[in-house]
């Protein structure tokens, strides 16, 4: 058959094969084969070829399709994905070697192997033809079982390790791209937790300048003792009410000690046996207020109001206390 007569012959093949696939006829009689068989295709126009084949052959690994004729064959190819072609040399119409060649040309079965099975052939020649027209291997009629067998289950092991390999790229591809969409999402999802802390960053940041501008105006501060873990704390705007400054942040054994000294170092001298009597008060979770004067450092003297919030803990020890002072000169 010429070339073109190839060309025309395959793509009237492939017009009509979704429509005629059924055609194929499937002679080995099992109606459900078993989902990871592997479909072979015999192509001979003797059926009693084929039966011989198929006793030969005959295991639930395998699912035997035969086809009489080259057309057959190609619908067979148009429907079904095979493991191994194993194809007579000698059929009317069209020869092996040129269904071969057809075959070899379309790109969808061109890695099909085909073993040539020929009882009429056997010059050397006509094995060139065979391997030339792309055969894997050429058997000469009466075939032996054992050797078709072997060379039978090389083919299948290897369509076996190819479509594992193929499921597994495409399982790892699948992975690979989940994994890059919850990588963009996890990325979206970031931005917009980013986004929502700057806002809510640029939210409280506002918020604590509104209240510190209101406290300042109030003229109030204010300082926390934590009994617990030795740790005093004032305001930033502790100096600009009280006219003197206290370190920021006190921490270790000593420090609450150390920072009432220091704040009791600025009481005027009048107030501040009061003063000491009212913060030693005890009786439990309770408010304590008393006004005081304290000394700046311009050497002006302030009326504070201080109140004292005082949370008690184990043994009636005081755990924590806050105290706000409220710069009352002006109404004294």
């Amino acid at each position: 058959m010429s070339a073109i007569g190839r060309e025309i012959h395959s793509s009237a093949v492939d017009e009509v094969g979704q429509k005629v696939a059924g055609a194929a006829v499937e002679r080995d009689g099992r109606a459900n084969p078993a989902d990871d068989a592997i479909n072979i295709l015999i192509v001979d126009d003797e059926p009693k070829n084929f039966m011989v084949l198929a006793s030969i052959l005959d295991s639930p690994d395998y699912r035997l399709v035969s086809a009489g004729s080259a057309d057959e064959a190609l619908l067979a190819l148009i429907a079904h994905q095979f493991a191994l072609l194993i194809l007579d040399v000698r059929m009317p119409a069209m020869s092996g070697f040129e269904l071969a060649q057809i075959i070899k040309e379309r790109k969808k079965t061109a890695r099909v192997p085909i073993i040539f099975l020929t009882a009429y052939y056997g010059e050397d020649q006509h094995i060139l033809d065979a391997y030339g027209a792309g055969a894997v291997d050429y058997l000469h009629k009466p075939v032996s079982p054992a050797i078709l067998r072997s060379k039978v289950a090389v083919f299948a092991e290897l369509y076996r390790k190819t479509r594992e390999a193929q499921l597994n790229a495409q399982a790892l591809l699948a992975e690979v791209h989940e994994r890059r969409r919850a990588d963009e999402r996890l990325r979206e999802l970031n931005e917009t937790l980013e986004h929502r802390v700057i806002s809510r960053t640029a939210e409280l940041l506002a918020s604590r300048a509104q209240l510190k501008h209101a406290a300042d105006l109030a003229r109030l501060t204010y300082l926390s003792l934590d009994y617990r873990n030795n740790r005093m704390e004032v305001a930033d705007n502790f100096a600009g009410i009280m006219g003197f400054a206290l370190p920021s942040k006190l921490e270790g054994p000593n420090a609450i000690a150390e920072g009432s000294s220091l704040l009791l170092a600025r009481i005027s001298e009048n107030d501040r046996s009061r003063f000491v009597a009212a913060a030693e008060t005890s009786g439990g979770e309770e408010f304590r207020k008393i006004e005081y004067r304290v000394v700046g450092n311009d050497g002006r003297e302030r009326w504070i109001e201080s109140e004292w919030h005082v949370e008690m803990g184990p043994g009636s020890q005081p755990d924590r206390a806050f105290v706000a002072n409220l710069d009352i000169t002006e109404r004294r």
